[in-house]
């Protein structure tokens, strides 16, 4: 009976030339014809052999090219999340694998790794009113940044790129420092609105609007205008209230159930925000990554100088209630738990705290605008002093940005680069007169 897993090797023995002489592999095989067993061996070996070549191609290709500066060296390859099996302390487990996340140092999977190198990094806008909390999505994010948008109330700035959760917010508007934050990131740019001068401002002359200003009657002072300022920075944006409504419909939503204002309940897709964005940007050059300045990251030995040990910090950021902020260094998990108005910082999309390895208080110069809305500056592109904490730690420090699209630098005060832990960063930009408590 013929067997018909032999049915390749059988065609290429049996088959004979046009003038019916064997062919050589045929006279060297023809003796198997005769033995099916031995022919099932030869098959199993000849596929064993074409294997082994293929698997050495494969790793010989991938030894040629050097990874050391991408792999995690204490990785065993398996890509599982950290703490598994083992008590969080309350923090959300963050993604491990092999792979160096350029924006926070972490290790990921292989997976998120190809879509950073790939893809821009996505910005949100994000809502902290005290209605507002929890915010959905802190936890994955890669790195973000706290600064007052108004009246002392802070907003978010979360930068994402190894994760995008299927749900972010509450979504609100841009300011103008907050897009000179997030340039530095040659990112996507998201959020729900924007500080804009209405096109009656801009129609006035400049005696009537010297008039609308003496009045206190201007919307939007100038220096604020963040509609203008996107094209004068070149930052592709997703603005709910300027994109088609199939889009804007796909990316945002507004959360129903919840018994909120309405302001406090807008969220994003984030999970959708690639295949949205090739809808108003479809050039294949607005997606694509750009090269950014990495910051340093700890590997084996720490080169960082400290100042001293510091397990609690606490600040405002105005002097008002339900914004006092203080952190405290969780020495168990490497871990800085968040408080602020004395409610732990949790995401709300699974509970857990959000797991924070480093702590930067940037301090930068505040102007406030004397505009309807309260519009304000903090000056993010210049110098200034920051305080950088880090394994129960303190570094004094500087921070130094030439302009919006170049990176926030961070040194000690002998001017050498600070080395962050591999994790979560949290970057607190704070008015250069606010008072920071450590014990």
């Amino acid at each position: 009976m013929q067997n018909d897993n032999l049915t390749p090797i059988n065609s290429l023995l049996n088959s004979s030339s046009n003038n019916g002489a064997l062919p050589f592999y045929k006279k060297r095989f023809s003796f198997l014809s005769k033995k099916p067993h031995l022919k099932i061996i030869v098959l199993w070996s000849v596929a064993v052999i074409f294997l082994g070549i293929l698997s050495s191609t494969a790793f010989l290709y991938r030894a040629k090219t050097n990874r050391s500066n991408l792999l995690n060296p204490n990785s065993s390859g398996q890509g599982s999340k950290s703490g598994e099996g083992n008590d969080s302390g309350g923090f959300e487990n963050i993604e491990s694998g092999e792979f160096k996340n350029y924006l926070n140092g972490a290790y990921i999977s292989e997976s998120s790794f190809n879509r950073m190198q790939k893809n821009k990094p996505v910005t949100v806008m994000i809502n902290n009113h005290t209605l507002a909390r929890p915010a959905a999505g802190l936890s994955q994010a890669d790195i973000v940044y706290e600064i007052v948008a108004e009246g002392g109330i802070t907003r978010f700035l979360a930068v994402f790129a190894s994760n995008l959760p299927e749900k972010v917010g509450p979504v609100r508007s841009m300011r103008k420092y907050f897009q000179q934050v997030a340039a530095e990131y040659f990112p996507i740019s998201t959020h729900w609105g924007i500080a804009y001068r209405p096109e009656y401002e801009k129609n006035l002359s400049d005696e009537e609007f010297a008039y609308l200003v003496s009045q206190n009657g201007q919307e939007c002072d100038p220096r604020a205008d963040a509609r203008s300022y996107l094209d004068e920075i070149g930052l592709p944006t997703l603005d709910q209230t300027a994109l088609p409504g199939d889009v804007a419909s796909s990316l945002f939503y507004k959360d129903s159930s919840l018994a909120l204002p309405t302001e406090h309940t807008a969220f994003i897709r984030l999970n959708t925000v690639y295949e949205n964005f090739v809808k108003v940007y479809p050039e294949p050059s607005w997606l694509s990554r750009q090269d950014i300045t990495s910051w340093n990251f700890i590997e084996g030995n720490d080169p960082n100088v400290y100042t001293s040990e510091v397990t609690n910090i606490s600040y405002n950021f105005w002097d008002m209630g339900g914004f006092q902020t203080s952190w405290k260094y969780i020495s168990d998990t490497g871990m800085y738990e968040r408080t602020q108005g004395e409610q732990k910082t949790i995401d709300r999309n699974n509970n857990k705290m959000v797991p924070v390895k480093t702590v930067i208080l940037q301090k930068a110069k505040e102007t406030k605008l004397n505009d309807v809305k309260s519009h304000m500056l903090y000056d993010v592109i210049g110098s200034g002093d920051a305080t950088i904490y880090l394994n129960g730690k303190k570094i004094l420090a500087k921070w130094s940005k030439s302009s919006a699209r170049s990176r926030t630098l961070f040194t000690d005060l002998s001017g050498k680069p600070i080395y962050f832990n591999r994790g979560l960063i949290w970057v607190a930009i704070l008015p250069d007169y606010s008072e920071v408590v450590e014990n």
